[in-house]
């Protein structure tokens, strides 16, 4: 009991412990903070909004301050003189009268310019008020009061490096021009390099491109030769006063020039430029950002002192470096490879090429010996098989000559044994008119069975010795399926066998070999009654199918499996081969079949499930004859006695 007791306790004390916790933290207001942001140029200079969001970032991280950024754009690529000036710090002093400022934060030269003498300008509302500055390009000089207000990072970075950078990369380049546009960190750029150019490695002749405007760069690049390079330094407009995209800048130097092109700005990075050593405005706001963070924390100006800016980085295009041929070996360490695969090696072109040789020749010798693996392993089997296949086939004719041995035999024992009988019957002087005729019948039936089987045989045989001949002529095979169909009633009706046909098309009138058709579609049924039990139906189904007709002869006989589908077109096949199968049949029947409808062109779909019944559908196409040739010999049968002939495997 007292256990529960001292766990309910602890429950309890926990509880309103974390209850206290949120209620300072309720209670607890963050200090609120005023900074004002002042950009030089506009809001879609890409250099400036990389600084801010790298400010932002940094100080949404800070849990002492709830801090509202106050941003303004000069865009003093529009207008930079006095007048100007001197309203925009009107414009801001106006603005921000009733707000405490409690820091200014300048980003690039012109704004700094503009907002520094407001600091000891003891009328304005800024007077005294912290000053960082970041992307100045000029020499900073404080004085030690001004030092107590103001600091900031300075512009360490040498311009002629970019310079150096592209002698040593590419030696054969003589001219180097410098695009610009008419910005101050663009002058201060031009007057440092033409002032300090005697510093450079190695002497080369550097030209200046100035414009805001993109079509008078790109008139003067046009001049431009292969000894020569590019950086790009500004900026430039349209002809409607639109900044350009960096990366359609580029594209649109590419198609006047194939000067290499690199820049110091990072917002070329990634816009197909070879490369350079590039400011990471990110970076830059990030290091401002924490130096607000120590000035609003209490730290005395004049104890934070000028401070490098964030180094750059040397930013190079994978792509661009292949395309100018540019020495890997010549690249700065720890330099930044953009638009570089994984699986992509940084080597030198010449190495790089020779790899891409050494593993083509190793890939084509592993493909061509598993080629030659494959090949042989194909060969092989298919060996295998054409003797699995000639094994089967053997057997197929082993079984065939069996069969047709049993076949020949049942219907020749059927006449015999009817002959001794009637023979028997007439040495008694017993005659009776109706068993006479009977049998009489079943031997005129086995009869039709023994010459349907050599008519077979004579068939197979002709297909053999390629011995084929079709006598084409133009009739309508509707009249010739229903008139099959009509003869063949009888014999369904002797099962009990419901046999209907039906057409959508009462004319279809097509090229075809009549007899060799009929001998087909009467093949067909014939198996279709027999393979029927006794009160199936069978369809007879008929239809026009674009420039195809259509011959279905459905039943819901025995079916069969899947596997046997494809092949029972085969020369001697049987689903049953075994002798004491319930239906005659010899298995060449439906070989015969195939090879009349492939001659005509056409073909035969089965679907069958076993138990459920089989569909076979002819599909022959709608022709005329070039030459029709008519049959002009004599039939030894009317249509009626083939019929009988084709059903003569159904027993009465």
């Amino acid at each position: 009991m007292n256990k529960i007791k001292i766990l309910i306790s602890m429950i309890l004390f926990i509880a309103i412990g974390f209850k206290i916790d949120i209620l300072a933290k309720e209670n607890y207001k963050l200090e609120s903070k005023n900074i004002l942001v002042i950009n030089s140029y506009d809001s879609k200079n890409l250099w400036e909004l990389s600084v801010l969001k790298g400010i932002q970032e940094e100080l949404k991280k800070n849990d002492r301050y709830d801090i509202n950024l106050n941003i303004e754009y000069l865009d003093s690529k529009k207008r930079n003189d006095k007048e100007y000036i001197d309203k925009f710090r009107d414009l801001l002093k106006s603005k921000y009268s009733n707000i405490n400022v409690d820091l200014i934060v300048s980003v690039d030269d012109e704004s700094y310019d503009a907002i520094s003498p407001e600091i000891f300008n003891e009328y304005s509302i800024f007077n005294k008020k912290p000053l960082v500055f970041i992307g100045v390009n000029q020499e900073v000089y404080l004085t030690e009061d001004e030092k107590k207000y103001i600091t900031g990072f300075i512009d360490s970075k040498n311009k002629l490096q970019i310079i150096d950078l592209i002698t040593r990369l590419q030696s054969d380049i003589q001219n180097i021009n410098i695009l610009l546009d008419n910005t101050f960190y663009n002058e201060k750029i031009k007057s440092d390099i033409i002032n300090s150019s005697y510093l450079l490695e190695k002497y080369v002749k550097i030209n200046f491109i100035q414009s805001d405007y993109e079509d008078e760069i790109l008139s003067k690049v046009k001049e431009l030769n292969e000894k020569e390079a590019i950086i790009i330094s500004g900026v430039f407009k349209d002809n409607e006063n639109n900044y350009i995209r960096p990366k359609i800048f580029v594209n649109n130097l590419k198609e006047v020039s194939n000067v290499p092109l690199y820049s110091d700005r990072a917002d070329y990075a990634k816009s197909g430029i070879i490369g350079g050593y590039m400011d990471i405005g990110q970076r830059n706001g990030i290091a401002s950002a924490k130096m607000i963070l120590k000035i609003l924390d209490g730290e005395d100006v004049k104890n934070i002192p000028l401070t490098n800016k964030p180094g750059g980085s040397y930013l190079f295009d994978y792509n661009e470096i292949y395309n100018y041929d540019i020495d890997i070996k010549n690249i700065p360490k720890g330099s930044i490879v953009l638009n570089r695969k994984k699986h992509e090696l940084l080597i030198p072109k010449k190495d790089k090429n020779a790899i891409v040789i050494i593993f083509s020749i190793v890939g084509f010798v592993f493909v061509t010996t598993m080629c030659i693996i494959y090949l042989e392993k194909k060969r092989s089997s298919k060996n295998k098989k054409l003797y699995v296949l000639a094994k089967e086939r053997e057997k197929l004719k082993t079984d065939f000559i069996v069969n047709m041995s049993h076949e020949f035999r049942t219907p020749l024992n059927v006449i015999i044994s009817i002959c001794k009988l009637l023979e028997i019957k007439l040495q008694k002087d017993e005659f009776n008119k109706e068993y006479l005729l009977e049998k009489i019948s079943k031997i005129n039936q086995n009869s039709s069975r023994l010459t349907r089987l050599i008519n077979n045989l004579i068939y197979i045989s002709k297909l053999e010795a390629g011995f084929y001949e079709c006598k084409f002529k133009e009739v309508n095979i509707v009249y010739v399926v229903e008139e099959i169909v009509e003869e063949s009633i009888d014999f369904a009706n002797q099962k009990e066998i419901e046999l209907i046909f039906d057409t959508e098309e009462e004319e279809i009138i097509t090229c075809i070999d009549l007899e060799k058709i009929e001998r087909a579609i009467l093949n067909l049924l014939s198996n279709a009654i027999k393979f029927t039990n006794k009160n199936g139906k069978i369809e007879v189904y008929m239809k026009r199918n674009n420039e195809n007709v259509n011959i279905a002869i459905k039943d819901n006989g025995i079916g069969m499996e899947k596997d046997k589908i494809e092949q029972i077109f085969h020369r001697f096949y049987q689903i049953d081969s075994s002798l004491s199968r319930s239906n005659e049949g010899s298995g060449i029947g439906l070989c015969i079949v195939d090879e009349i409808i492939k001659a005509h062109d056409g073909h035969i779909n089965v679907y069958s499930q076993e138990h459920r019944g089989s569909t076979f559908e002819i599909v022959l196409p709608i022709k005329h004859c070039d030459k029709e040739v008519q049959d002009k010999s004599i039939k030894n049968m009317a249509f009626k006695e083939i019929v009988k002939l084709e059903m003569s495997d159904i027993e009465k």
